[in-house]
């Protein structure tokens, strides 16, 4: 990634707007709720995730294609009681819009 030096601490989202790939995207269209990212992004967020950004060693992504299966494995995994990092995710996304005075709801 050119232009991000190592002792730069940067964010997730940064990171996924740094990547030349597809960024990470939220769309809403025929009635289908998508989120996308592609492999390049996901590689590029790992690589300078927070937890280990600026450090002198942190993760590289040898192969994005199976690493990002990998990742998809876990978003999916279920818990006992079904829920998964996504839904934990879809849970938030749901509070915050209603908090929020999101409209097309109402409370009875």
């Amino acid at each position: 990634m050119a232009g991000v030096q190592m002792d730069t601490v940067v964010t997730t989202v940064e990171a996924m707007k740094m990547s030349e790939g597809h960024p990470l995207r939220c769309t809403f269209k025929d009635n289908v709720l998508s989120i996308t990212l592609d492999a390049e992004t996901l590689k590029c967020a790992t690589e300078n995730h927070p937890t280990w950004s600026g450090l002198d060693s942190a993760y590289v992504v040898e192969d994005e294609k199976v690493y990002a299966a990998e990742v998809v494995t876990s978003l999916n995994s279920e818990r006992e009681d079904g829920s998964t990092l996504v839904t934990d995710m879809i849970d938030a996304a749901i509070e915050h819009a209603i908090e929020n005075g999101c409209e097309g709801i109402k409370y009875d």
